[in-house]
């Protein structure tokens, strides 16, 4: 009897020894689900070196990024009643600021994939434009007579030579300028056409599109028809306000032509030099 019993112990103990093994061997190999239902089995390990080599050959690189970029001056407009429509005089010439710009540039092979400002400082503030617009009575010295349709074959860096009577003519009386932005300021087209030796007509063309003739929320909330500094991330927030439709036509027409109209190295409006635009 004793020697059965010790046995029966012996055979006991063994029984829950396979039984735990079993166990853990489940434990180890299978995730289950309710009941005895497996959802994965890990018998095929990953292979993270085969993965490993498999994208080796992307690099991602970083690279901080400080650079000193304009900070562009607005131009002001004073009506004198002395003058004749269409002259203008510069009173206090502008100056640019500059701004420093720190950002976290992304490559992926060599290619920027994303950048990231993470500071901006003004280093100097810029000093504003003032000029006098002449509204004392009829236009001198008409450049043009009439519009032909060689017009609008003309570059964007050449002045259309329409006259401010002309300018007036084209952009009024239309039914999509609802709100008659674009007919209220049709002299500063024509202004900035003679300071910067841009096309007026051009740029107007651009601020319709932009704007869909000045109906945007920008174009109404901020007086910024072109969209200026407007980002897709968050294109409202990051649109410039102008305190004035005049000082946005200005400064867009100043900065296509100082970055997108010339070739770097081109002599522009006072005494400035195009360069490429870098951000």
């Amino acid at each position: 009897m004793k020697k059965l019993a010790f046995f029966g112990i012996i055979l006991v103990i063994f029984t829950i020894v396979v039984v735990i093994y079993i166990f853990a061997g489940n434990r180890t190999n299978n995730i289950k689900l309710e009941g005895n239902r497996t959802l994965f089995k890990n018998q095929n390990p990953i292979d993270l070196e085969r993965i490993l080599n498999e994208n080796s050959s992307i690099e991602i690189e970083e690279a901080m990024i400080v650079e000193e970029i304009d900070e562009e001056y607005t131009t002001l407009y004073v009506n004198n009643n002395i003058m004749p429509n269409g002259i203008i005089r510069v009173i206090e010439p502008g100056k640019d600021g500059k701004r420093q710009i720190v950002s976290i540039k992304r490559f992926e092979n060599g290619e920027a994939i994303s950048e990231e400002i993470i500071s901006e400082t003004l280093i100097t503030v810029a000093h504003n434009k003032i000029v006098e617009i002449g509204t004392g009575g009829d236009e001198w010295n008409y450049s043009k007579t009439s519009i032909t349709s060689a017009d609008f074959g003309m570059d964007l860096n050449v002045e259309s030579g329409l006259s401010l009577a002309e300018f007036n003519k084209i952009l009024s009386g239309n039914s999509y300028d609802k709100f008659g932005i674009f007919e209220k300021n049709a002299m500063y087209f024509y202004y900035a056409e003679k300071q910067y030796k841009i096309n007026g007509v051009a740029l107007a063309a651009i601020g319709i599109h932009e704007s869909g003739w000045g109906t945007s929320n920008i174009a109404l909330n901020k007086m910024n028809i072109f969209g200026y500094g407007a980002k897709d991330s968050n294109p409202y927030e990051g649109a410039v306000a102008f305190s004035a439709y005049s000082e946005c036509i200005d400064m867009v027409a100043r900065v296509l032509v100082k970055y997108y109209l010339n070739s770097p190295g081109t002599q522009i409006y006072d005494g400035n030099i195009a360069i490429r635009h870098t951000l």
